[in-house]
């Protein structure tokens, strides 16, 4: 049992560092992130091969048999994270897009229930606020 855990966790290290490198690829620059994310779609695909090593014992088919498997099984897992990672940057998108649209209606709504003695004050504290938002993204 404890073999097996340790083979697992090995096994997992290459999968969850590919994980962390498309999340890192998100927040560099474009001429670097299609490196990154190469690097972390191959880490991706070595993890799921050896992750699912550990879990299909070899006994029914030869050992070539199961290397080819094996391989399409890492491949089809970096295929999957690919297509995860293009959905997640989908929803962001269309996140962005609806707090655009919620901060454009503030912005609008600021001319009717805004006092024009207050508006100054306002617009101030709104602009830190954008500010504030545009550093945590």
């Amino acid at each position: 049992m404890i073999s097996f855990l340790d083979a697992l966790g090995w096994a997992l290290f290459p999968f969850f560092m590919g994980l962390g490198l498309l999340s890192l690829s998100k927040k560099l620059p474009f001429d670097f992130r299609n490196a990154i994310q190469s690097i972390a779609f191959v880490s991706i695909s070595i993890g799921g091969f050896y992750i699912a090593y550990c879990l299909i014992s070899i006994k029914d088919f030869s050992n070539f048999e199961y290397y080819v498997m094996l391989s399409f099984i890492g491949i089809g897992t970096s295929v999957v994270c690919h297509h995860l990672l293009k959905l997640a940057n989908y929803a962001e998108d269309k996140l962005k897009a609806a707090l655009d649209r919620l901060i454009t209606f503030i912005v609008k709504a600021e001319d009717k229930f805004v006092p024009m003695e207050k508006k100054e004050g306002y617009f101030t504290s709104y602009i830190e606020e954008l500010n504030q938002i545009n550093k945590d993204l």
